[in-house]
């Protein structure tokens, strides 16, 4: 990652919004700050129960799946730099 960005990243999946929130987190306090909402797209219907979410080895690829009918899978490219 460059220089001036953050150390860890951190991604949760909101099933009921259908969104992946990219979080950065302080290490030493343990703070976390939003960086973006990213919407998964794939069907209208709501992911009842959660949103599994799958990072590559070489960290460049996220994979999140929703549990709602024809259970569509996204992937998002990984900025290296700033991890959003």
């Amino acid at each position: 990652m460059a220089e001036n960005a953050p150390e860890t990243v951190v991604y949760v999946s909101n099933a009921a919004s259908k969104e992946i929130y990219v979080l950065t987190m302080n290490r030493d306090s343990g703070e976390l700050t939003l960086i973006e909402k990213m919407p998964v797209p794939g069907t209208d219907k709501p992911s009842p129960a959660s949103m599994p979410m799958a990072v590559t080895p070489d960290h460049r690829f996220l994979y999140a799946a929703l549990r709602s009918d024809s259970f569509p899978a996204s992937s998002f490219s990984i900025d290296r730099r700033a991890g959003g």
